[in-house]
């Protein structure tokens, strides 16, 4: 683990993408990664929670990628977000955005981040948020980093605005 910690701690960006029936992250790599958000990291997790509650039958207080986003203040709920989506953020607008939006997102409850992507009601399916020098982008659904998002030009161009957030002060 020490020497995962130490790239961890060295690397520019954390990107946590759900699959299901993958282990749940320990208490050691639950305090890395509060070492790693405390240092100023940049995460991106991926995650439709709804999965975890609906398929995997497992309470959402122990979903990984939930108990890394309440850092933030940003809680992923099984709740599912209604179409039509829409980009919201300025930072990450994208033209023929709904070419990239597959899937069903979850909802995503925040207090101080900012939309990126919303739903009917305003519900947020995509939020970042900066924690001093932190920052986190939740996308709550797993497709963004897969061929089926990644080889369209919207779902490069969104991908390169997130990291480009991300990375960028």
């Amino acid at each position: 683990m020490a020497t995962n910690k130490e790239k961890l701690l060295q690397s520019g960006v954390l990107v946590i993408r759900y699959a299901q029936k993958k282990p749940q992250l320990s208490d050691t790599d639950h305090q890395v990664i509060k070492q790693f958000i405390a240092n100023g990291g940049r995460i991106l997790l991926l995650c439709p929670a709804w999965v975890w509650t609906g398929y995997e039958k497992k309470p959402l207080e122990l979903l990984p990628h939930h108990m890394i986003a309440k850092n933030f203040d940003v809680l992923l709920t099984s709740s599912y977000v209604g179409r039509p989506l829409t980009m919201v953020h300025p930072d990450f607008l994208v033209e023929h955005f709904d070419q990239i939006t597959i899937g069903t997102f979850s909802e995503i409850i925040y207090q101080d981040a900012q939309p990126i992507l919303v739903g009917r009601n305003d519900k947020a399916a995509a939020v970042a948020v900066e924690r001093e020098d932190a920052r986190l982008v939740v996308y709550s659904h797993n497709s963004l980093l897969t061929d089926k998002v990644s080889a369209k030009p919207e779902g490069l161009q969104f991908t390169r605005k997130v990291f480009d957030w991300l990375l960028n002060p």
